[in-house]
C-alpha cells in the first residue's frame, strides 16, 4: 500500500474504539462497524448478536 496508509487505518480505528469505549463490548463493535470497522471471529468463536442496547 501507500507509504502511511496502514498508519491511517490504525488511527482511525483507534479513534472509533476511544469514542465507544464506555459501551458494552457487543454495542461498541456494532457502533464501530458502522464507520467501517471489520471484526473477524477466530476459529471456535460463535457471531455476535449485533444489538445495540438503547
Amino acid at each position: 500500500m501507500l507509504p502511511g496508509i496502514d498508519e491511517l487505518i490504525r488511527d482511525i480505528y483507534d479513534e472509533v474504539e476511544f469514542y465507544y469505549r464506555k459501551e458494552t463490548p457487543t454495542n461498541r463493535r456494532k457502533l464501530a462497524r458502522e464507520w467501517g470497522v471489520v471484526y473477524v471471529s477466530r476459529p471456535g468463536e460463535e457471531p455476535e448478536d449485533e444489538v445495540v442496547e438503547e
